[in-house]
């Protein structure tokens, strides 16, 4: 990225976030010195990989009110020298083997809660899970989802596992915005 690059990408964050600190800058010395901080940390990546990791940052709901910053913006992104050395990078999903692009934190994290859901119903429900379904679902649905079927779990689970009752319990009670009921230590 250039600097005039890095400099428009601060511009279009403030667009967003009104209350982001690049307005901390109350001199030109100072707004110099924000620009060429996030310019040291984003040179070597390509201007246009970089602003689509903003869109997804912008656009995913667990987001909202919160401002991006370097790592956010760079984490699963090859720099500009190591794309052009490797091409195309994929990788496994170690949940599911499914190819991959090398972004792939959104996948796994789904991934990991359908195998989860999945196990969890056949071993204490006796019941099959459509996971393909499960995939396929818009993140709020599945969340939604995902909560009623530990709900509907929890009971079962109660009484074979309480260690995994208690972990569930703490995903259901801040799902609804709630205090979790046990501390790492009670778990």
């Amino acid at each position: 990225m250039t600097r005039e690059e890095v400099k428009n990408l601060l511009n279009k964050i403030k667009i967003y976030r009104s209350y982001f600190g690049f307005e901390f800058a109350d001199s030109k010395e100072r707004k110099d010195m924000f620009i060429d901080e996030w310019f040291n940390k984003l040179a070597p990546y390509d201007a246009e990989d970089i602003d689509k990791n903003l869109e997804k940052f912008l656009m995913d709901e667990e987001n909202i009110g919160k401002n991006p910053d370097v790592y956010q913006l760079i984490k699963r992104t090859l720099k500009s020298k190591d794309k052009k050395i490797k091409g195309r990078i994929y990788s496994r999903c170690m949940f599911c083997g499914k190819e991959i692009d090398y972004v792939y934190d959104k996948h796994e994290k789904r991934c990991r809660s359908v195998k989860y859901i999945s196990r969890m119903c056949s071993k204490y429900l006796d019941k099959k899970v459509d996971e393909e379904e499960l995939y396929q679902m818009e993140e709020r649905t599945f969340k939604k989802r995902y909560i009623l079927t530990l709900e509907k779990l929890l009971p079962n689970v109660k009484e074979y596992s309480p260690l995994e009752a208690r972990c569930i319990e703490n995903v259901i009670e801040t799902y609804y915005g709630r205090e979790p009921r046990y501390s790492l230590k009670e778990i």
